[in-house]
């Protein structure tokens, strides 16, 4: 996915939303981040819109970079993809970034515990993986740090395969 010179909106600015914005400037998009929240701490080279949601924001959008916490059937995302930007979770945006293989951990119990405990068996193989995902870590983050991993597992919780775009990871498994 190319996004160098594209209007990229992040809405959500948690530790997800942080790391996408940052993930989307260091590709060349204009980024700009809203949250409900008012006191968020800047960004370098992205511009913040905090407070209430300005619906022209969401219509000028050409990608807009959805957090975990903020619900897929917030109004303004019909606006932008009305508009005719495409909507997409901090997963998914992530992913189509991504060069590595991934692990997906999803379900109802034991995402964390089985995330964790693959990481591990890969480290005694000799893997560098990168663990994250839902459990804290976001999988931008993976790109971001460009730590020489050779493969990404990841927790994935069903908010965030609500938006999930094109993410066909290597392995599924669903607890």
């Amino acid at each position: 996915m190319d996004v160098s010179g594209r209007r990229v909106l992040v809405v959500g600015l948690g530790s997800s939303g942080r790391a996408a914005a940052r993930l989307a400037l260091s590709r060349g998009a204009r980024v700009t981040g809203v949250d409900l929240r008012t006191a968020v701490d800047p960004i370098p080279g992205v511009e913040l819109e905090l407070g209430p949601h300005d619906p022209a924001t969401f219509e000028s959008a050409d990608l807009v970079v959805v957090s975990p916490g903020v619900p897929a059937s917030m109004p303004l995302l019909a606006t932008a993809r009305a508009a005719g930007a495409e909507v997409l979770g901090e997963l998914g945006f992530a992913a189509r970034l991504l060069t590595l293989p991934v692990v997906a951990i999803t379900g109802t119990n034991g995402k964390s515990t089985v995330t964790h405990f693959t990481g591990q068996l890969l480290r005694a193989d000799g893997d560098r993986p990168f663990v994250g995902g839902n459990l804290g870590t976001p999988l931008s983050l993976a790109i971001l740090e460009d730590s020489g991993f050779d493969v990404a597992v990841v927790e994935v919780s069903s908010y965030q395969l609500e938006l999930a775009g094109a993410f066909r990871p290597r392995v599924g498994v669903v607890l």
